[in-house]
């Protein structure tokens, strides 16, 4: 049986790829279509590569402390 923290870094891993793809291409398309997006299409490519950050920063927070909990928990 799956144990509570192997079920998070799995999931979390599901989450964080998606994530990072989504961060890299709107790097791409904000750094090579850069020059032809209009503001507003700029605006929502920055936007989403905002909160895409911000979820990454609290998927990686979540296990951070996952991790302290089981180290305090095996100690």
């Amino acid at each position: 049986m799956m144990q509570p923290s192997d079920r998070l870094a799995t999931v979390s891993h599901q989450f964080r790829t998606p994530l990072s793809i989504i961060v890299g291409y709107t790097d791409l398309l904000l750094d090579d279509a850069g020059n032809g997006l209009k503001d507003e299409q700029r605006e929502m490519l920055q936007s989403i590569q905002q909160q895409s950050w911000q979820l990454l920063e609290l998927i990686q927070g979540v296990l951070d402390a996952n991790r302290s909990d089981a180290s305090h928990i095996g100690a």
